[in-house]
């Protein structure tokens, strides 16, 4: 094969050119290794935030390449990799801390043979980007936060997110209702076209007032949130007796601050934390595969609650455009990048 590999390499924040990729030999690679021919890669708040610096790498001298999210064609494979695998359809979340790894924003990607799941042929490679993280983390916290707790209605903040919008259709399937949050009024227009009823503006000089409203009216147990700062306390504030906080994220990187102690000592109220990968791992091999099965089912189907919207593509090489529209346009649906 031909070892020449270029991609989207970080230098420092802000600082990423299209460039050749030359840490990983692609025609040693270690054992338990694949080199795939990425054929898509997803865009997300992972990426935005190695780029901005809000998120750090584990060696800042050490050059490294983006990218998440991916999906392609086995084309080599590690000693210890099952030969069956070569020439699949793949689907793949790469790691940023692994010096071993090529990321998604590469011609070729070089991921461990435990970070991929095969995809049928009815799924895309553009669908198939974005197959694991939002989907299975949707999946993750219906299965692990809101049936175990037996909930009937939830909070959600940062609503109109892809990963938002799939909690909130698997909510409306399940008979669950859901209290959506988000930061800019068009955006509730999104929420209303799903089905979503009870929807805020956090911008509304109002809104802890009508959240309030609602928090009386179908008793939310459990508030999923992707933010940090005091915005989650204020919400946290309003949360009924014996109801619980998840923390998936923190868009803005601000530590949480604001709560009171009175929530945890007097009204029984909790916050825990949710990550998918950590999930996965702990769970069985049969719980697992069971999970996979059933998000890939669904959107090979085309059963709406995992599937993503695609909204616009770009050549890897015009990533800086890919980018800047990202930016203001996250909302409208993701963009997948093609080497």
């Amino acid at each position: 094969m031909n070892s020449e590999n270029k991609g989207i390499v970080l230098k420092d924040t802000n600082n990423f050119t299209y460039e050749k990729i030359n840490w990983v030999d692609l025609e040693t690679i270690p054992d338990d290794y694949c080199v795939i021919e990425t054929k898509a890669a997803g865009f997300g708040p992972y990426d935005v935030g190695f780029i901005t610096g809000r998120l750090r790498i584990s060696d800042p001298k050490r050059n490294f390449n983006l990218g998440l999210e991916g999906s392609g064609v086995v084309i080599k494979l590690g000693n210890n990799c099952d030969s069956s695998l070569l020439g699949k359809r793949v689907a793949f979340l790469a790691d940023y801390h692994n010096p071993l790894s090529i990321l998604s924003f590469a011609k070729f990607s070089v991921v461990d043979r435990n970070s991929l799941i095969i995809l049928p042929e009815k799924i895309d490679f553009a669908q198939g980007a974005y197959i694991l993280a939002n989907p299975l983390t949707a999946k993750g916290l219906f299965i692990e936060v809101i049936s175990k707790s037996k909930s009937k209605s939830i909070i959600q903040d940062t609503s109109s997110s892809s990963l938002g919008k799939m909690i909130t259709k698997i909510c409306l399937k399940n008979g669950i209702k859901i209290i959506n949050i988000v930061r800019k009024e068009e955006n509730i227009k999104l929420l209303e076209e799903i089905g979503s009823s009870f929807n805020l503006n956090s911008s509304d000089k109002n809104f802890l007032q009508n959240l309030e409203k609602f928090v009386q009216e179908i008793n939310p147990d459990v508030y999923i949130t992707y933010q940090g700062g005091n915005f989650p306390s204020r919400v946290f504030d309003k949360m009924p007796f014996d109801s619980k906080m998840v923390s998936c994220g923190n868009i803005n990187n601000e530590k949480l601050h604001g709560f009171s102690t009175t929530d945890f000592i007097f009204k029984g109220k909790s916050i825990e934390g949710f990550q998918i990968l950590d999930y996965i791992k702990k769970i069985s091999e049969e719980e697992k595969k069971k999970m996979y099965d059933e998000v890939l089912k669904s959107v090979e189907e085309g059963q709406p609650e995992y599937l993503t919207q695609i909204y616009k593509e770009y050549a890897l090489e015009d990533f800086e455009k890919a980018y800047e529209y990202y930016k203001v346009n996250s909302s409208l649906g993701k963009i997948v990048l093609k080497p």
